[in-house]
Parts: C-alpha cells; sequence; structure tokens
C-alpha cells in the first residue's frame, strides 16, 4: 500500500513541477520573447533526459558469483513471481543445468516487471540450491525510493521462496 501511496505523491510532485515550468515558460514567452522560452525549454528537456529510469539496468544480471567457466551450459529454467504492490512485481529467473533429476545452478536473475514509479530494485547477489524435486531461491536488493530522480531513502529487502524443478529441454 505505501508503494501505491509513494507512486501517487511522485505523480503529484511531477504534475506541480510540469504546471509551474509551463507557467515559467508562458512568463518568459510574454516578457523575453520566444528564444528565451524555447531556450528553457531546451534546457528542461536536456535536464529531464538525464533522469535515472524507474527499474535499473543492473536488474538483469547474473546474482550467482562463481559459476566456474567448465560448467555445463544451463538447459532447463523456472520462473516465480513475487508480488510487491497491484500492477508491479518482482519476476525470479532461475536457470540450470538439469541432468537424471539433479540441478547445478547457472543463472539466478531478479527482473522487475510493471510501472515502478519512484521505486528502484537493484539486486545485489542471490543463491539457488536444490532440496528434493524443487529449487530453493534467496535474494537480496537494494529498494530505492526516489522522488524526482533523487533518493530520499532505501531499504534492503530479501526475497526468499520456492521455484518448480523442470524436465531440461533437449
Amino acid at each position: 500500500m505505501e508503494n501505491i501511496a509513494w507512486s501517487a505523491l511522485h505523480l503529484l510532485v511531477l504534475g506541480s513541477l510540469v504546471y509551474l515550468f509551463c507557467h515559467a515558460a508562458q512568463l518568459l514567452w510574454v516578457h523575453a520573447g520566444r528564444g528565451a522560452a524555447l531556450f528553457f525549454g531546451l534546457a528542461l528537456l536536456l535536464l529531464g533526459s538525464r533522469s535515472t529510469s524507474a527499474v535499473l539496468p543492473a536488474g538483469r544480471h547474473n546474482l550467482l558469483a562463481g559459476i566456474p567457466a567448465n560448467a555445463p551450459l544451463g538447459n532447463a529454467s523456472s520462473t516465480s513471481t513475487i508480488a510487491i504492490s497491484p500492477g508491479t512485481r518482482l519476476i525470479v529467473l532461475a536457470e540450470y543445468h538439469n541432468r537424471n533429476g539433479y540441478a547445478t545452478p547457472r543463472g539466478l536473475f531478479l527482473l522487475p516487471a510493471g510501472l515502478f514509479l519512484g521505486h528502484t530494485y537493484e539486486p545485489l547477489t542471490g543463491h539457488l540450491t536444490q532440496q528434493g524435486q524443487r529449487l530453493h531461491y534467496q535474494t537480496v536488493a537494494i529498494h530505492r525510493w526516489q522522488l524526482v530522480g533523487v533518493t530520499v531513502f532505501q531499504t534492503t529487502e530479501q526475497y526468499a521462496g520456492w521455484l518448480p524443478l523442470t524436465t531440461p529441454l533437449h
């Protein structure tokens, strides 16, 4: 629920800033001319293009460290969904080599899906182990609460759960 309230506050602040900038451009147009208003608008567009995205690109790196170079390539994968709030979720993707029911982990990924307005998730580390016919995953991510691209505060969050062991692809 707090994620939705934070996103609503983020929209309110962004809307207020757009309203103020439009009135500033109108005042410049009237008092300083078209050139000054266009320069002001162009400067705002250039500054706005540098803002961070809602989802960090670092969210697509493998969370498993120390995979040997000679390990077999993955031939199976499993996914799980972690609901954050309505419309936003994190997808856990595990890649592994499955031979006769024994899984050798190759990759663990934490992927954001949905509308993350004012939030970023940066995966830090993860762990994947087999227990019977299931895989147990643990991941840690930094959750940043941002207001107009500025981090207001951040928390470290841990997610854990189970994935089914799937039949390998042939």
